[in-house]
């Protein structure tokens, strides 16, 4: 996420996470749906992106990529 963002591409970055399997939700020890924001997030802040950025990542590049017309 970095590199492209540094690269100029912080409108086209969309982040996901998948929870396909019973041992990837919370109370089989996996990260659960709330990985993106309880990990990632802090991590992209340590890493310097500003609240900004990570609104942008998170809820602008999302809501433009599923608008359907």
């Amino acid at each position: 996420i970095e590199f492209l963002v540094g690269r100029g591409h912080l409108d086209q970055v969309v982040i996901a996470h998948d929870v396909c399997h019973r041992w990837r939700f919370g109370r089989f020890g996996g990260n659960g749906y709330g990985h993106i924001l309880a990990n990632m997030v802090p991590r992209m802040r340590a890493r310097g992106f500003s609240s900004e950025d990570i609104d942008v990542i998170l809820v602008e590049n999302p809501a433009r990529a599923l608008t359907f017309a």
